[in-house]
């Protein structure tokens, strides 16, 4: 019969940097990272995997677009952090009022461990006389920022 082992539940925190305000039109840089675990010594590490990877989402349809600048993946290692944040484009449309961006973090097997609802005030003006957000991303009129994809397989390799 196989010992069974008690292993403790992985805590993690959620760091997301999205704009609280923001103007009809305008387009800004979200980030996501995690924070931790907490709890543990990598010493003493109580998992069977070195790492965790948490896909992240964001959602913020139909009024707010976020599209994947990067591979939308968090992997968490044992001595703590990241190999850097999920970075996501957002598109804010023409609609004013309170809106809301919804985050979630699904583990290896796709499941949802976290969400979590960041709202959003969009008005005219909002920032205005003061300096310009870290956040917001100044793009050519008419562009549009390309989802992130998948690179193309490697060739195979010569016989």
């Amino acid at each position: 019969m196989s010992e069974q082992r008690y292993v403790p539940e992985l805590i993690t925190e959620p760091l997301v940097a999205w704009p609280e305000e923001a103007e009809p039109g305008s387009h800004h840089l979200v980030t996501v990272d995690l924070l931790g675990p907490y709890g543990t010594d990598p010493a003493d590490w109580p998992y069977p995997a070195e790492e965790f990877a948490f896909t992240v989402g964001l959602d913020g349809e139909p009024f707010l677009t976020c599209t994947a600048l990067d591979e939308p993946v968090l992997v968490l290692h044992r001595f703590g952090g990241t190999y850097g944040p999920a970075r996501f484009l957002l598109d804010v449309g023409d609609l004013t009022g309170d809106l809301t961006l919804w985050l979630t973090l699904a583990n290896e097997h796709g499941v949802p461990v976290h969400s979590a609802a960041l709202p959003v005030t969009v008005r005219p003006g909002a920032g205005e006389g003061e300096e310009r957000p870290e956040d917001t991303v100044r793009l050519p009129a008419g562009t549009d920022a390309a989802p992130y994809e998948d690179p193309p397989a490697p060739p195979p390799p010569p016989p």
